[in-house]
């Protein structure tokens, strides 16, 4: 089921992905669902999920970006490890704390990004400093917001849990 409940969010991502990019022509350069999606899914996996996840959403923004195929699946794959890795060694995150995660997730992916395109790409097209400040600023706002609204919804289903227990008691 958690298998199948990947895909659908996945699918759903890359479609949000591509309305972004048809109607808005900053979205794509700006605004990475792909990765708000690895932090997500990593910070509520162990280290090896994490790898597949950022691994799978990497290769699929790099199938829509139309780029060099590989570059945001090594660079998803490894910021999906490493927040898996972090988060297990936290103790519990704040949606503060939550927003610096997203953030340093943006700023090392964007990093590896730029270190493999002038690795190995023979022209280089580096991103703009600008476009690189609002993809991180844009990835910390959106995983904030996630990271909210994952926990009001498990506050809520908890309480659904209780009060349903609570009148099945006799």
């Amino acid at each position: 089921m958690r298998f199948l409940r990947f895909l659908v969010l996945l699918g759903l991502v890359a479609l949000l992905h591509s309305v972004g990019a048809r109607f808005v022509d900053w979205f794509p350069a700006r605004v990475d669902l792909f990765l708000v999606f690895v932090v997500a899914w990593a910070a509520e996996s162990n280290t090896l999920t994490g790898l597949a996840v950022g691994l799978t959403a990497g290769l699929a923004a790099d199938a829509l970006s139309g780029g060099p195929f590989g570059l945001n699946g090594f660079a998803d794959t490894l910021v999906g490890y490493g927040v898996a890795l972090a988060v297990a060694n936290l103790a519990k995150l704040s949606t503060g704390g939550a927003a610096a995660l997203y953030a340093v997730a943006a700023a090392v992916q964007r990093a590896v990004l730029v270190l493999l395109v002038v690795l190995l790409l023979p022209d280089p097209n580096l991103p703009s400093l600008e476009s690189v400040l609002w993809t991180i600023g844009s990835t910390a706002l959106l995983g904030a917001l996630v990271f909210q609204a994952r926990r009001r919804l498990a506050g809520s289903l908890q309480r659904w849990r209780k009060s349903r227990e609570d009148r099945l008691r006799f």
